[in-house]
């Protein structure tokens, strides 16, 4: 007999149809388990939201809770600058819909609601990278328990699991557990309003923790006077402090994740899908719920009594992956996520060693050395050792490891077996035999300025001796010079053969390596290539001195890096860089952050004169003419500077409603 059951709920696109097919042979429920109000077992949870994007947003309160380790709920409009949301999602926080054009939605026809709501959600997303999953309403207006705003509700439904509205919580009930006890519910949910006139907040939190419930804080703008609601930065800085004095008993979570749990628990099953040894040295369990797998996915707090059968827990695991877990008070206590593949706990009826595996040496070793490895000693434990999975003719708590391979061992009491650690054991060689290496700080370098050289030799004993010839043109002569590092300075272009010879104690052996380095000679405007992964360019490249000349070449993903020496005949140099593709000038798009565009310079002045290099944007922000912005500056001295200068921060300039590309301007002078 098979009976099938089917759950719609008034919010269709809230939840999964979910088919159940209930066989003659039960599904068990496990025993004795309790899902925790909050996660990791808190007593509360508080959400810290923050409307309208306002810079002091990003500028201000973003930096101050990284600092204390707390994440907040940010509410955007239209994003001109994306990647302020991007990092801060990158480290814990949310960022969610707040439309696109703060408009009042009740005003606004069916197609621009979805325009404001659902296409705006998607644009978010695809601009972003990752979901959207909730919405805040503008002005409050929509968020209301009317049945007349229901229609704005239903359609924030379709792409988002909650919304938050801007209804004040005036009494204890909107703070309780059950603050939401139907589907609507979390499409009103209310908050608190802070802003510099708030100064009860610390009761205003403890008030979560008295009733075991939930309650969320809106911000507007942090520190910037005459700011709708402003909260000077002195003020929220206090708050984030009371905030961490309860870390410990309340749950400071985004919005997207304390609704997540709470929906979560209400609908949460755990069943048992093998009972304990009933397929082989296992337990394995299911977590469900009723709700849509993509937008709920956060982990619940279990604790789950331990059977008497089960004396030990050697490990768990869901869907594969490795859960913590502690043991209190004979309940194991763990985070899972429901519908996430089976809990799988590795178990024993009996009780396992308490063992330690030392390393008592090195465990790279020359020949003939040996590494000790060591196991807590009790009489009562019996003792094997494996190499490599190989059990070997071993039955002590130590063991001599002389061979390359990777050692551990079993320990049984009473016959229950643990398998301690593994340790790799690496032969360098045979002791007193060195292994000659070098390591150079560049392997392309300008005639006259220096390379270091150092030595990365192995298998030492310190006694060794290094022998160097930098090869020719070398500022060092051929010689004995210990392991560096070395700076060397060639007066030569070309390739030069580097050799180290390293002699060791036995039988004073030597053991030698080489390596090529180039030097190059430029003496006046030049360029020195680099693999890039940018788009297909041609550059041209104009370099005016006393006697001026220009040239073209083209590169295939290709980076420049610029040498730019002083003029052969003592007068200033220039040097501007344009962008053509296909003959035709073409900016770069500084907006694609795959290319990130980074210009690498080398330059200097002459004796004579003083030098400068900048970096200018140019815009063309109407046909009257060009706005040029100083966006970079460097002094140039009689010595060689390198530096970089970063494009990924210029923009697009906006006029008469049309979007105009930034080009750039580099100049020495």
């Amino acid at each position: 007999m098979i009976i099938i059951k089917q759950y719609v709920s008034i919010f269709e696109p809230m939840k999964k149809i979910v088919v159940l097919l209930i066989f003659l042979a039960p599904v068990l429920s496990a025993q004795n388990y309790t899902i925790g109000n909050w996660y990791d077992f808190k007593k509360g949870a508080i959400s810290l939201t923050f409307d309208d994007g306002h810079p002091s947003h990003y500028n201000t309160a973003i930096p101050e809770m990284n600092t204390r380790g707390l994440v907040g709920t940010f509410y955007v409009n239209f994003l001109w600058n994306n990647s302020w949301a991007i990092e801060a999602n990158d480290v814990g926080h949310e960022i969610a819909n707040h439309t696109k054009s703060h408009d009042s939605l009740s005003y606004l026809s069916v197609g621009e609601l979805h325009d404001e709501v659902t296409a705006f959600n998607q644009k978010l997303e695809n601009d972003l990278g990752f979901p959207i999953r909730t919405f805040c309403y503008p002005y409050g207006n929509g968020g209301e328990s009317d049945s007349v705003m229901f229609y704005i509700q239903d359609t924030v439904a379709q792409t988002h699991l909650a919304a938050r509205s801007i209804a004040k919580a005036t009494d204890d009930e909107h703070y309780k557990y059950d603050f939401a006890l139907s589907e609507r519910d979390y499409y009103q949910i209310r908050t608190v309003h802070m802003r510099d006139s708030m100064r009860s907040y610390h009761e205003d939190f403890r008030k979560v923790i008295s009733t075991g419930g939930y309650m969320t804080y809106m911000f507007h703008t942090i520190g910037t006077p005459g700011g709708w609601d402003n909260m000077e930065v002195d003020h929220f800085t206090d708050v984030l402090d009371d905030l961490l004095l309860i870390k410990d008993t309340v749950w400071i979570a985004t919005f997207r994740d304390a609704i997540c749990y709470h929906r979560e628990r209400k609908t949460a099953n755990l069943t048992t899908v093998y009972a304990p040894f009933e397929n082989g040295n296992n337990w394995v369990l299911n977590l469900t719920d009723s709700l849509r797998d993509d937008w709920f996915n956060h982990p619940l707090s279990i604790k789950l009594e331990k059977p008497t059968e089960v004396v030990t827990i050697l490990s768990a695991k869901q869907g594969g992956i490795e859960l913590e877990y502690t043991i209190v008070n004979d309940s194991i206590v763990f985070n899972a996520i429901p519908d996430n593949g089976h809990i799988i706990f590795d178990i024993l009826n009996c009780e396992i060693p308490i063992v330690d595996l030392t390393v008592l040496d090195e465990t790279i070793i020359c020949t003939p050395d040996s590494v000790r490895l060591e196991v807590n000693y009790d009489s009562a434990y019996s003792y094997s050792w494996f190499k490599d999975s190989v059990k070997l003719e071993a039955d002590s708590n130590v063991f001599f490891a002389k061979d390359s391979g990777n050692y551990f061992s079993e320990v049984k009491l009473n016959g229950c077996p643990i398998n301690t650690a593994s340790v790799g054991v690496s032969i360098s060689g045979v002791c007193g035999v060195p292994n000659a290496n070098f390591e150079s700080d560049v392997t392309r370098q300008f005639k006259d300025e220096v390379i270091t050289f150092t030595s990365s030799s192995t298998n030492l004993q310190g006694t060794e001796t290094y022998y160097w010839d930098f090869g020719e043109g070398s500022s060092i002569e051929p010689g004995y010079y210990g392991p560096g590092p070395m700076e060397v300075s060639y007066s030569t272009p070309g390739e030069k053969d580097v050799k180290l010879t390293v002699t060791g104690s036995v039988s004073f052996t030597d053991t030698i390596k080489n390596k090529i380095v180039e030097i190059d000679d430029f003496n006046s405007c030049g360029i020195y290539k680099e693999d890039f992964n940018g788009p297909d360019f041609k550059f041209w490249h104009w370099c005016t001195c006393k006697y001026g000349y220009n040239y073209t070449m083209e590169f295939v993903n290709k980076a420049l890096r610029l040498n730019l020496t002083d003029s052969i005949y003592g007068e200033w140099d220039n040097f501007k860089l344009f962008f053509y593709e296909d003959s035709v000038m073409k900016p770069f798009d500084f907006s694609d952050d795959l290319y990130k565009p980074v210009l690498r310079v080398r330059a200097k002045a002459s004796d004579t004169c003083r030098a400068s290099f900048s970096l200018l944007d140019t815009n063309w922000v109407s046909t009257a003419g060009m706005k040029m912005n100083q966006i970079g500056y460097i002094d140039l001295t009689t010595k060689y500077q390198e530096f970089e200068l970063d494009f990924s921060n210029l923009f697009f300039y906006e006029w008469e409603n049309k979007v105009v590309d930034s080009t750039a301007v580099w100049g020495i002078s």
